[in-house]
């Protein structure tokens, strides 16, 4: 016949302590570049390159332009301070007076998510910021050496337009 141990205190309470640990130790700790760029969360983001544009797409499914906003700051934790934060808000506030819902899943909401720019990244000329199908999409220019301001806001135009190439 198989013995049944008695669980001692620490694989009992361990887990419950690992939660209070990880949010205490998240909540108090200093901006680090790696925790920045690693953080998951909401809008849901793609940081990358490609044909030395480098681009950050964020799904913001319902918003519109004027619900959006986009600041490029430099970061003001002295142990990262020549870091670039692209940081992405928005709020959408529905009105709904008068309605009586039997079910409701949909929500008014807000969200900020911030990322870190790589240095090459062209921080003293605007992006292109288009906001198509729920996609907001920021392009930069690379090889670049930048002067960046401390804080920066862009704008949202409402429709890419098709751009026509010409060979040169």
């Amino acid at each position: 016949m198989g013995s049944l141990s008695t669980p001692r205190r620490t694989d009992l309470f361990q887990p419950f302590e690992d939660v209070f640990n990880d949010f205490f130790n998240g909540f108090f700790s200093e901006v680090q570049p790696q925790n920045l760029k690693m953080k998951s969360g909401y809008p849901k983001v793609n940081a990358y390159r490609y044909e030395g544009k480098f681009y950050v797409s964020a799904a913001v499914p319902g918003m519109e332009s004027e619900d959006l906003d986009i600041q490029l700051s430099k970061s003001s934790t002295s142990a990262v301070s020549d870091m670039r934060l692209l940081t992405i808000s928005g709020k959408k506030i529905e009105t709904d007076e008068g309605v009586n819902y039997g079910h409701r899943e949909i929500r008014q909401s807000s969200f900020e998510r911030s990322l870190v720019l790589p240095e090459d990244v062209d921080v003293t000329q605007d992006p292109n910021a288009t906001l198509e199908n729920g996609i907001l999409t920021l392009t930069w220019d690379l090889d670049y050496t930048p002067s960046e301001p401390e804080v920066k806001k862009i704008s949202i135009s409402e429709k890419t337009e098709e751009v026509e190439e010409i060979d040169i």
